[in-house]
């Protein structure tokens, strides 16, 4: 069974709800999952990141190549 964010978001609440009631035993719980769901999200920032870099350079050099056959 995959994990989902959502599911890391609702254990997030779970556990907040735990540290208020019942103090900081429940504070690394509550760390661990703000982790990974950070984790997570920095990772597919990095992805989509990654792939409008390569979408711009490919339109970058499509234009390139463009006026180089517009000045022949």
């Amino acid at each position: 069974m995959d994990i989902r964010d959502s599911d890391i978001e609702e254990g997030l609440v779970t556990a907040a709800k735990l540290v208020e009631a019942y103090g900081d035993d429940y504070w690394p719980i509550f760390e661990k999952l703000e982790k990974e769901l950070d984790k997570r999200q920095s990772r597919v920032l990095k992805v989509r990141a990654r792939l409008r870099s390569r979408k711009l350079s490919k339109i970058m050099k499509q234009k390139d190549l463009n006026s180089s056959e517009n000045s022949i």
